[in-house]
């Protein structure tokens, strides 16, 4: 019973290729290919055109510098291809990046316009604070004797509406919810907004005798009268009056819903954190 011979490939499979103890990339594929060229077998008799070529092409991919052109032309088309692919990403975040931060202005203009009307509707608008609450109060009646102190007469018919804002103080709370009041006319409001400085003569105690007010000997208690501002202004006028506090702004107020602050002789109308920490 005769053996059965194995292929040359089966027993160059069978056998491990010297390259595998190789590092380089390159000369494994140059051993191996040599190595699968010298045990194929060669054919017998006359060839056929395809097998001749299959033949050429065999003997030429074995040929170790051919292997390393090859290679590199590989190579450096990849990373050409790469390159270029790359490039195009870039200019396709530079130009999103672009788009983004022209929505981002657009965002912030949008933001000030809309600050400006929900400012522009709060104009008639005044708060008053620190005024101790009672039960079943009318708040109409205290802003028409807080207009009284500060020699301001105020009717009925000039004031629109007057209520207090804010969470009710819960058990053990002691905070005073401002008031705050809308005039029939610009006006009304300007005739107390430049009179307000009177309340600095008066004493709250005696305007409103029937608040819990503290006792007579503790330094007299401050009344507060502000425009009713935007929460955006609101945050911008109280930084303003820290940094004045800090003495990094010579002065700093607000008149008409607008933030001013003075640096030296200059007086800048401010609208934005921005512009006011620039003037620094």
């Amino acid at each position: 019973m005769s053996k059965r011979l194995a292929s040359p490939l089966q027993d160059l499979e069978k056998r491990p290729c010297p390259s595998d103890s190789l590092s380089d990339p390159d000369e494994t594929i140059i051993t191996c290919s040599n190595e699968l060229a010298s045990s194929t077998p060669k054919p017998k008799g006359k060839m056929s055109q395809e097998d001749q070529l299959k033949e050429k092409i065999t003997t030429f991919l074995s040929d170790p510098d051919i292997l390393k052109v090859l290679s590199k032309a590989v190579a450096s088309q990849v990373i050409a291809e790469f390159r270029k692919e790359l490039g195009d990403l870039k200019t396709e975040v530079a130009h999103y990046r672009a788009e983004v931060e022209k929505r981002d202005s657009e965002i912030v203009q949008l933001r000030e316009k809309m600050d400006d009307l929900e400012q522009y509707s709060r104009r008639n608008c005044i708060r008053i604070n620190n005024i101790p609450e009672i039960d079943k109060e009318d708040t109409d009646i205290v802003v028409k004797a807080v207009g009284k102190s500060v020699g301001v007469d105020l009717t009925d018919a000039m004031i629109d509406r007057s209520h207090r804002v804010g969470r009710r103080p819960g058990p053990g709370e002691t905070y005073n919810r401002a008031i705050i009041c809308k005039f029939t006319s610009f006006r009304f409001k300007l005739s107390l907004m430049r009179n307000k400085k009177n309340l600095s003569q008066t004493d709250p105690r005696k305007i409103f005798p029937d608040r819990a007010w503290p006792a007579a000997r503790t330094p007299t208690p401050k009344l507060f009268i502000n425009d009713d501002l935007t929460q955006a202004r609101s945050e911008l006028a109280a930084k303003a009056r820290q940094l004045k506090r800090e003495k990094k702004l010579e002065d700093t107020w607000v008149r008409d819903g607008v933030v001013f602050a003075k640096q030296g002789s200059a007086v800048s109308r401010v609208t934005t954190m921005r512009g006011l920490l620039a003037l620094l």
